[in-house]
């Protein structure tokens, strides 16, 4: 059986039709030639027309088969024989071996686990090499690699030792291109790959675009178990977006079982700064999933860490899932504006011993040191909005700074809508209710809004205050959280880079409305003020084991990336923005809860989790991805496989010597042909 190892050149073919095109192109036409008399021409001589044209046709097939075999050569051919061969007989062989040392190979049957299986069979396929082959190990993590060598025992040693199960995951279109990259330094022209995996098909992105290695022989070695089962947490949700101590705080948690078995009951316990908070029991059907929603109570305040865990199963990682919970330790608020309006809001936000501090500051003007000592700024409606303090409210802002804004009557419009980078809208005019003898009330109301979401949960109807002015708005983005009958605002929320901004369209002046009088001012203004100090924290500490750490964090020196639970830190690399700080480092590969520290405190928090999709035990065949690849079981023998492939030899050199055979032969005979035809002698009588 032939193989080639540049088969591409095969179809160069073509440039065998070239001599045939020729001879039958140049062949000359018959023509009619009046002619006087033949009664003294003799008859021609048969046999020597006969002659030329079969050494006519002689030299077309000679140069025909010269450029066949000459693309042949070129093409590199091997050939091969399916008999009884010896394994120690083979050419010189260059070996890729890929060993998948990703989170899903630590699955454990009793038949031992997937990663012994699969370093198993890597020793197995080097016992096959021989002196003068060479070999090389890689593993699907990245993070582990030798170089090509023909010392078997430290590469033995490499697959047995260094080779280990990591809490990652991987896609084979990026492995696909790192071999690409270390065929170019093979040294030998027979290359063999081995793919030693358990072939999940989540780590197959793409499989409609199939990868070739054409100059390889390509086996996929499944070590996976059959009938696999396998229960993990897929997902981890803090459900309540404001946190505060000894309230509660709903988590959602999403359990699935990826078998086509039951499950039984399983238990999922939830802890919290390692002390069980809660537990559940549960049954899952066959491949399907459970949202399943604990309530539990932090009790105290600053960043938390926890997890929630199921049963042992035969694969560990994916049990366990963390979460992280930021109960703010203290509140900065800075109050601009009115005098009379501060009083109210003081009131509102009067600190609860029990609860976190809210410490407020109350200035006059605005300068960038009070911005950036506070986490929430309120305005009211004696704010001037000249340019220069607007300039530091956009920075303060944009890096994750919550805005409160109350217009009135002593609010410069004008300097107000001038400035449109607030995406808050702009006032379009007064409206006064009064005028026509009714007041207006609340009629829309987002009840699912964070802010609102406690405090009208229970609450059928909504007994709204009483607003004689407010300002009409014409909006820009965001969204409404509570509206007028009209159809207008009362309360707007709009983003601006990292912070978000609460807009009040009326006064907190008694004359405007009685909204500082009701008992809904008090607990609006206080979750308010939560809300805004939250800086999408939580949306930005979950991070997937070996993906790269970015997070904005205070601007501060000898920051650490610390584990919780353990000694394990990193040092980040930072970058200074203004008064704050990006930090970023590269993928952690242990799952768990994390803190950023300064000098010994955390100011983030960060979770680690393994990736979900490495919980799917599904799995492909390698040829999918693959054209050219062998699908082998781990429990079957290898050395058939390994022997049908490397038995034979490159047959090239044959080829070339027999084109350059015919070229002489044809050269000779074009030679021995020119002058030696004569046309026949006639005699006249």
């Amino acid at each position: 059986m032939f193989t080639f190892f540049n088969s591409i050149l095969l179809s160069a073919f073509a440039l065998a039709l070239i001599p045939i095109l020729i001879h039958f192109f140049n062949r000359k036409k018959s023509r009619l030639v009046p002619f006087g008399s033949i009664t003294f021409l003799r008859s021609l001589q048969n046999q020597k027309i006969k002659r030329l044209k079969i050494r006519q046709v002689l030299l077309l097939i000679l140069r025909t088969l010269s450029l066949i075999l000459l693309v042949i050569a070129f093409a590199r051919p091997l050939i091969r024989w399916d008999g009884n061969g010896n394994i120690e007989a083979h050419s010189p062989t260059s070996a890729i071996l890929i060993l998948d040392n990703s989170e899903s190979t630590s699955y454990r049957s009793d038949k031992g686990r997937v990663l012994d299986r699969i370093t198993s069979k890597a020793t197995e396929i080097l016992d096959y090499l021989r002196e003068g082959d060479e070999a090389t190990i890689l593993t699907t993590s990245g993070a582990k690699r030798m170089g090509f060598t023909g010392r078997w025992a430290e590469l033995k040693a490499f697959a047995k030792e260094a080779v280990t199960e990591t809490e990652m995951s991987f896609e084979w279109n990026s492995i696909f291109e790192e071999v690409d990259n270390v065929l170019k330094t093979a040294r030998h022209v027979n290359r063999e790959i081995y793919f030693l995996s358990d072939f999940q098909a989540s780590n197959f992105k793409e499989t409609r675009v199939k990868h070739d290695f054409p100059v390889a022989s390509v086996f996929g070695i499944n070590c996976a178990d059959d009938n696999v089962t396998n229960i993990g947490i897929r997902d981890v949700e803090v459900l309540t977006k404001i946190i505060e101590k000894d309230k509660p705080v709903d988590i959602q948690f999403t359990i699935k079982n990826y078998s086509k078995f039951s499950t039984g009951d399983v238990s999922l316990n939830v802890y919290l700064e390692g002390k069980r908070v809660a537990q559940n029991s549960l049954t899952i059907r066959p491949l399907d999933e459970v949202h399943l929603t604990t309530v539990i109570s932090p009790k105290q305040n600053g960043f938390l860490n926890g997890f929630a865990e199921i049963d042992d199963d035969a694969l560990l990682p994916d049990n366990r899932r963390y979460f992280t919970l930021d109960v703010p330790q203290e509140i900065n608020v800075l109050l601009l504006g009115s005098s009379r309006d501060s009083e109210f809001l003081k009131l509102a936000l009067k600190p609860d011993p029990a609860s976190t501090a809210i410490k407020i500051r109350e200035t006059s003007t605005l300068y960038s040191p009070d911005a950036a000592a506070s986490d929430v700024i309120i305005l009211t409606e004696g704010f001037s909005w000249e340019t220069e303090k607007a300039s530091i409210l956009e920075s303060f802002v944009k890096r994750g700074g919550g805005l409160m804004i109350f217009l009135g009557g002593r609010t410069p419009t004008t300097e107000f809508n001038s400035h449109k980078k607030f995406n808050t809208g702009q006032i379009s005019k007064l409206a006064i209710g009064a005028t026509s003898g009714s007041a207006i009330e609340w009629f829309k109301i987002d009840r699912s809004h964070p802010i609102l979401a406690a405090i009208f949960d229970n609450q059928k109807k909504i007994v709204s205050p009483l607003f004689n002015t407010y300002y009409q708005m014409t909006p820009f983005t965001g969204k409404s959280i509570i509206g007028f009958g009209s159809n207008e605002d009362f309360l707007r929320e709009s983003t601006l880079g990292s912070g978000k901004i609460l807009l009040f369209t009326s006064s907190l002046d008694p004359e405007w409305n009685d909204f500082a009088l009701r008992g809904v001012f008090a607990p609006m203004i206080h979750r308010s003020v939560y809300y805004l100090s939250l800086k999408d924290k939580a949306a930005n500490s979950y991070f997937t084991t070996g993906d790269p750490i970015r997070l904005n964090v205070p601007n501060l020196p000898s920051l650490r990336i610390k584990n919780v639970n353990s000694d394990f830190e990193i040092i980040p690399t930072v970058k200074k923005r203004g008064d704050r700080s990006e930090i970023s480092s590269a993928g952690i590969l242990q799952s768990g809860g994390y803190n950023v520290h300064q000098n010994g405190r955390a100011i983030q928090s960060l979770v680690v989790n393994v990736p979900p999709s490495e919980s799917d035990l599904s799995p492909i065949d390698v040829s999918v991805a693959v054209s050219n690849a062998q699908y082998v079981k781990a429990a079957e023998p290898l050395e058939k496989v390994i022997l049908q492939s490397r038995n034979g030899s490159e047959v090239w050199k044959w080829f070339l010597a027999i084109a350059l055979v015919l070229l002489i032969c044809e050269l000779l005979i074009a030679q021995s042909g020119n002058g030696n035809f004569k046309w026949p002698h006639y005699k006249s009588r």
